[in-house]
């Protein structure tokens, strides 16, 4: 077993033993009452080839600028580029595989979000472990063994569907184009 699945299972028994104490609320639905009108924070995807499909399926984020909720996109500093055209407070992070090295930039962790979003499809416990620190009414990730103890919406990835599929489900949740 190399180390970070050592990390991972470590990390697993730990949060079984905090969720013991502390449960998320599982009882959250967004409807036509419940609004995005302050800001939000996307994790784009750690994986060169999801960003790259995560970019294209969110350039339209400039609708959420343009009604005044103020964006905010995590993601490495490598892939920085794909985003240029969505107007974005942008955090970007030095990645080492699929773990995050250093944040090049602060992220207000006292701040209360409306909406954070990973867009991970697989779990990234570093990803995980800043979006349980965040203050957000609404946490939206993929479902996995862990999802449990970071979000309060989780998605599915349907194995007979794309990544691009979920992505849109997000939008739609976003109610952009």
């Amino acid at each position: 077993m190399n180390f970070y699945y050592f990390k991972l299972n470590f990390k697993l028994i730990a949060l079984n033993i905090q969720s013991y104490f502390k449960k998320i609320n599982h009882r959250l639905a967004i409807n036509n009452i419940s609004k995005i009108d302050n800001s939000i924070i996307i994790f784009f995807p750690i994986d060169e080839n999801h960003c790259k499909i995560a970019s294209y399926k969110f350039n339209s984020l400039n609708d959420l600028s343009e009604k005044g909720i103020e964006v905010n996109i995590c993601l490495s500093d490598k892939y920085v580029k794909f985003i240029e055209s969505i107007n974005c407070n942008k955090y970007t992070y030095i990645k080492d595989g699929f773990n995050i090295k250093k944040l090049n930039n602060k992220i207000d962790f006292h701040k209360r979000y409306d909406m954070i979003i990973d867009l991970n499809p697989t779990p990234i416990i570093d990803i995980m472990e800043m979006t349980k620190k965040i203050n957000a009414i609404y946490k939206i990730g993929f479902k996995s063994i862990i999802s449990d103890f970071f979000y309060n919406i989780q998605l599915d990835i349907p194995e007979n569907k794309f990544i691009e599929t979920s992505y849109e489900r997000i939008k739609n949740i976003l109610k952009i184009s």
